[in-house]
C-alpha cells in the first residue's frame, strides 16, 4: 500500500522536517533550517509514498534511532505506515533493533510507538523544551 525508498533527495527531507507540525520536533529553539540541508553520511533517509503522494520521510541516526517527519496528509495512517516500513527495513536493510524516543508528553505518540510494535526499555537524560514546556523522553524499541 505504501512505497518505501532510500531519498537522497535533500528538498523532500527539507519538505517534511520543516513542515509547521515537525519543525518544532525537528530542530532546536534556536536552529534556523537551512534552504537546502546537505543530507548527513551517519544519517539513513527514507521517503514514503502512497499513490505517487509524498507523505513524509524517516531518518534513521547510526542505524539505531529513527525519526519521524510525516506530513499532516499522513496523520490517519501513521500505524499502517509505520507497521509497513517495519517490514520494509528489515527486508532493505541490515538494521535488526531500532529505538525511538518519545515525548511523555504526547500520549498519542506514544500509542502510536506501541501500535507499530515498539516497547518501552527506559527513559532518555534528554530533555527539550518545546512551546515553554520541557519534554521528558522515554525510550521505546523494536527487533527486526
Amino acid at each position: 500500500m505504501y512505497n518505501f525508498s532510500f531519498c537522497s533527495d535533500p528538498y523532500l527531507v527539507i519538505q517534511a522536517t520543516t513542515a509547521p507540525n515537525n519543525f518544532k520536533w525537528c530542530y532546536p529553539p534556536d536552529f534556523s533550517a537551512p534552504e537546502i540541508p546537505g543530507l548527513n553520511d551517519n544519517l539513513t533517509y527514507i521517503e514514503c509514498y502512497k499513490e505517487g503522494l509524498f507523505l513524509g520521510c524517516f531518518i534513521i541516526e547510526d542505524m539505531t534511532e529513527i525519526h519521524t517527519a510525516l506530513l499532516p496528509i499522513a496523520w490517519g495512517e501513521t500505524v499502517n505506515i509505520g507497521i509497513e516500513l517495519m517490514d520494509w527495513v528489515r527486508e532493505n536493510t541490515n538494521i535488526s533493533t531500532l529505538i525511538t524516543l518519545c515525548s511523555t508528553q504526547n500520549r498519542l505518540v506514544t500509542q502510536l510507538t506501541k501500535r507499530v510494535g515498539f516497547r518501552l526499555v527506559g527513559r532518555s537524560e534528554k530533555t527539550q523544551e518545546i512551546d515553554g514546556i520541557v519534554h521528558v523522553f522515554d525510550i521505546y524499541g523494536i527487533n527486526l
